[in-house]
């Protein structure tokens, strides 16, 4: 609808505007830079309060933007300080004006993937731990008080890392379907988490449709190339020859680990079974 079409535009159009604050190192760094800015600019402030309601949503909706940030900057502080390799961040989703140019292995995938844009400090933190490669992570929304009733279709994701650009401090960037699977809208908060996955020796993928291609498995394993990990009832997108295809990860086998929820599947020889598509079944069933 056009109503939607618009919201999507307006959320594309935030997270670029939020890039241009990446990297550069005369912008007031994170929260803490916004507040003092509001704070100094508060006496300025009342001309502006009696032009009506909006510009005092509008204040009130800055501040608020700017404590969200602050809070994220100091429980990375705290965390840093221990030693644990947690983060948290506020969410924007991959606009497709990011898209490598044509050319690009990854040209045309950016929503089709699961690879997240990082800010420049965690790319620190990943050096400064000397962490082995890949570099993934789990993802999980930030829960602040008791669990809500379930709103997402997965209570975690695991994500590689976009490395071609950085986001701003305190922001994390995500393919679309991730933050829908997540339940997230802009600017929610999200955990991160570093993590050693098994490799995958087998997944199975059950595509929501009936696949029409002489040889799925074999485009099914050429698009799996743009992606890092499975994860046990997620679903893999990607497009081929302009039709959408969806896999619901069923099954992922580590080997001698057996069933697990996660695995790595870059650089690894994966077997992948693509079974009976969610639509044949329940014609067979009805």
């Amino acid at each position: 609808s056009c109503p939607e079409q618009g919201r999507k535009r307006s959320e594309d159009a935030e997270a670029l505007d939020l890039l241009p604050m990446a990297g550069s190192r005369r912008n007031w760094r994170g929260g803490h830079g916004v507040l003092l800015l509001l704070a100094a600019w508060l006496p300025l402030c009342a001309p502006m309060f009696s032009e009506g309601p909006s510009a005092l949503k509008a204040f009130s909706s800055a501040v608020e933007k700017a404590r969200a940030e602050q809070a994220c900057e100091d429980f990375n502080a705290i965390k840093r300080v221990e030693g644990v390799f947690e983060r948290r961040y506020l969410v924007m989703p991959m606009s497709d004006e990011l898209d490598p140019p044509a050319g690009h292995p990854g040209h045309g995938r950016l929503q089709y993937c699961d690879r997240a844009m990082i800010p420049a400090s965690l790319a620190r933190d990943i050096m400064q731990h000397k962490l082995d490669y890949p570099w993934q992570f789990e993802l999980s929304p930030f829960q602040n008080g008791p669990l809500p009733l379930a709103t997402s279709l997965c209570q975690r994701l695991y994500c590689g890392i976009l490395i071609q650009r950085v986001s701003p401090e305190n922001f994390i960037f995500l393919p679309k379907w991730m933050m829908r699977a997540l339940g997230l809208k802009p600017r929610d908060e999200i955990v991160l988490k570093h993590r050693k996955l098994p490799a995958a020796r087998q997944v199975k993928f059950r595509p929501l449709k009936r696949m029409k291609l002489s040889q799925p498995r074999a485009v099914l394993e050429n698009e799996l190339k743009h992606y890092s990990t499975v994860t046990r009832g997620s679903t893999v997108t990607f497009h081929y020859n302009g039709r959408l295809y969806e896999m619901i990860v069923e099954d992922v086998n580590a080997g001698r680990q057996g069933a697990v929820e996660a695995a790595s599947i870059e650089d690894t020889d994966v077997t992948t079974e693509i079974l009976q598509s969610v639509e044949e079944r329940e014609k067979k069933a009805a």
